[in-house]
């Protein structure tokens, strides 16, 4: 249930950020090219997933990060830099996956960016190695 719950969360926090973005760009008139929605960036392939379903044809939804890519070592090129600083809306893991790119979501939120750290939204599981007990206990499974 608290996974319903977190993911109903993130979604109503994504619509809220897209729909602020999607004011903010009428109100100043902004348009890149012949595309006038919101541009959303996104570090990680499976947080473009789900950015791209919340958002639909709103926004326009770029990821930064290949499928397969290891977060944890992942550098961005000076090009993935520069559309990361010009996105409506950043939206990243937020806890401590993708150390490489933080630095630039930082810079990009000092700039004036949103961003939304997904991470913080949801209720993340609690890690258990096989030693320490865990979900197969309390879901009354024997211990091997």
């Amino acid at each position: 249930m608290s996974v319903r719950v977190g993911v109903a969360r993130v979604r109503a926090l994504v619509l809220s950020l897209v729909s602020f973005c999607v004011l903010a760009g009428t109100a100043t008139g902004c348009a890149s090219g012949g595309d006038d929605r919101p541009r959303i960036v996104v570090t990680t392939n499976i947080l473009g997933d789900i950015t791209r379903e919340i958002a639909g044809d709103q926004a326009g939804v770029s990821v930064l990060m290949k499928p397969n890519a290891d977060p944890h070592s992942f550098g961005l090129s000076a090009v993935q830099a520069a559309e990361l600083e010009q996105a409506d809306l950043v939206v990243y893991n937020g806890l401590g996956l993708e150390e490489n790119v933080l630095r630039h979501v930082e810079a990009a939120r000092a700039s004036g960016v949103a961003t939304f750290a997904a991470g913080e939204a949801a209720d993340p599981l609690t890690f258990h190695s096989g030693d320490e007990g865990g979900p197969a206990e309390e879901a009354g499974e024997p211990d091997p």
